[in-house]
């Protein structure tokens, strides 16, 4: 009875034991659970971070995009009025020219005229003059 006893108490003993170290190791899997859980949260506020950061980065590209196609459509009108502009200032030019050109006709067309004139008045005193004779 004395080893029953014994035996009860060593069976108690292992029992307590080992019931340690099944709540040790619980516990332990209770902090590594919870640890894994912590890590996971980690990584995936990370990845959030990440990607919230690359849709911003996304958004702000695609807005410049779109800016610098503004302005670049404004860069192209800006170019054709200049280009319409200097085509009328040449043709202005252009148009200053024909006048000058057509006003020293007309000083040169006088100035014939003139000369012919006095050709004209030479010849017909160098007619009279010689049927005078």
């Amino acid at each position: 009875s004395l080893r029953e006893g014994t035996k009860d108490r060593v069976e108690s003993v292992d029992i307590k034991v080992l019931n340690s170290i099944l709540a040790d190791q619980k516990e332990k899997m209770k902090t590594e659970y919870h640890q894994s859980i912590q890590d996971h949260k980690k990584v995936n506020d990370n990845l959030q971070r990440h990607k919230t950061a690359a849709e911003d980065e996304l958004r702000e590209s695609k807005r410049a995009s779109v800016l610098l196609k503004n302005d670049n459509r404004y860069i192209r009108q800006q170019l054709q009025i200049k280009d319409t502009e200097l085509r009328e200032l040449q043709a202005s030019d252009e148009l200053r020219e024909l006048k000058r050109g057509s006003v020293l006709l007309k000083d040169d067309n006088k100035y014939i005229r003139q000369q012919l004139k006095i050709k004209d008045t030479e010849l017909r005193e160098l007619q009279a003059s010689i049927y005078k004779k």
